[in-house]
């Protein structure tokens, strides 16, 4: 993702990943997220942000395990995919709201 760099938004543009991974309706704490991960043999996920020429560029990654190297009723890539995509689009709002711990 991009956003232009403006100095009224810098910051919070710059948190936003870091917010995010903090949990999603489904899975409300990083505790949760992180056994789910562990439950998809360990999927990694990474979020980052850097700034490119003037413009802030948010990462979002994930790494799974081919489903080559799994049982063949084990495919993790949906799964892990639906984690990225609640991360983004259904994060956890108590109240409509980012938790305070998060932030």
């Amino acid at each position: 993702m991009r956003a232009d760099l403006q100095p009224e938004t810098a910051t919070e543009v710059a948190m936003l990943p870091y917010v995010l991974r903090h949990g999603t309706r489904a899975l409300p704490s990083m505790r949760a997220i992180n056994r789910h991960r562990e439950e998809l043999y360990g999927t990694t996920l990474g979020v980052n942000v850097l700034k490119l020429g003037e413009q802030q560029v948010l990462t979002f990654s994930l790494g799974l395990l081919g489903d080559a190297f799994l049982p063949a009723s084990e495919g993790i890539l949906e799964p892990g995919l639906r984690l990225l995509s609640d991360l983004l689009f259904d994060p956890h709002l108590p109240d409509g709201v980012f938790r305070q711990d998060a932030v």
